[in-house]
């Protein structure tokens, strides 16, 4: 009886916690849910800013960037299937999640490769893989133009910055001048943006949900500057894309709502070293909504990627044996 009782006081106490304070129960869940991924949380000074990161795993290293409104935990259920081939870095991006939220600077996508930058410099990154989900897609590919002797590979979820391709739901409403799905006045604008980013909403328990709502509605003015420094003061991804010798996995949802899932066969084109998956019943953020199957792509591009390079470094061996012996 005194353990039927015992777990009964501690169902209601857990009961109570998730709906009287749900923040703080947020912020548990979410470290459990990094614990089990392999991650753990840590700050940085780079420059002018502090940077917060999760990291986690063994290997060669990838950073992963989030998109607008996001934050690195974006990344935890994918790292969970990462981390015993690669080091993995999720920085919050400058404006997001617990990093410092300058006003005073511009988001155009060149300077926040700049910031970026000085985030890897200031962890001793030289070479590394990089990936990105729509705004931070666009900052990865902006770092992989500006400092392409760094970065081993892309992985492109849905990036941002493509202006030639269909209008989306998502940009549609912003072009015809009605209010922006991606900046959240109230609860109802949240709901809505939940479900144009998904097509199999993952499930999100009631804290986070409140703690994620809470967050974007306290950055919604900020969010507004970022998309505009984003649309008005950025090279489209065209630009910086064009010709882009980086290895390069594009995904993209087929049913991707925000960004129309056109622009992946746009950007296929500019990149000659890319590969392309377009993937059915799939929504704007990939590795959220599927990432079991967003690996297996991933790994089994890194691998084609080793094989090929296997394949050169023999066939100099081969060319160099010739010569030795003519």
């Amino acid at each position: 009886m005194g353990l039927v009782i015992t777990l009964a006081i501690i169902a209601l106490l857990s009961a109570v916690a998730w709906y009287l304070v749900p923040i703080p129960t947020a912020r548990l869940m979410l470290a459990i849910e990094r614990r089990r991924s392999g991650l753990e949380s840590h700050n940085l000074q780079a420059g002018d800013y502090r940077w917060h990161y999760l990291r986690g795993g063994t290997g060669q290293p990838l950073v992963v960037l989030h998109g607008i409104g996001a934050d690195a935990d974006n990344w935890t259920r994918v790292a969970n299937h990462l981390t015993d081939r690669f080091d993995i870095i999720a920085p919050d991006l400058l404006g997001f999640g617990d990093s410092d939220c300058p006003e005073d600077i511009s988001f155009a996508v060149e300077h926040q490769a700049r910031y970026l930058r000085a985030f890897t410099r200031a962890l001793g990154l030289s070479s590394f893989h990089l990936a990105g989900n729509s705004m931070g897609g666009f900052v990865a590919a902006s770092y992989a133009r500006q400092f392409p002797e760094q970065v081993k590979s892309l992985w492109l979820l849905a990036p941002g910055g493509i202006i030639s391709s269909r209008l989306s739901e998502t940009m549609q409403a912003v072009f015809d001048g009605h209010h922006n799905p991606l900046t959240i006045r109230h609860k109802a604008d949240f709901e809505r943006l939940i479900d144009l980013c998904f097509y199999r909403k993952p499930f999100m328990p009631y804290p986070v949900r409140a703690l994620l709502r809470r967050r974007a509605m306290h950055l919604r003015t900020h969010t507004e500057k970022v998309f505009d420094d984003l649309r008005f003061r950025s090279d489209s991804l065209e630009t910086i894309s064009d010709g882009l010798a980086v290895p390069c996995l594009i995904v993209w949802g087929e049913n991707d709502r925000v960004l129309d899932p056109s622009g992946g066969m746009i950007l296929a084109r500019q990149m000659p070293n890319s590969r392309l998956v377009l993937v059915d019943h799939m929504g704007h953020i990939p590795m959220v909504e599927q990432p079991e199957y967003c690996v297996s792509h991933f790994l089994r591009f890194i691998d084609d990627i080793a094989q090929k390079d296997r394949l050169g470094n023999a066939s100099q061996a081969d060319a160099a044996g010739t010569d030795q012996e003519e």
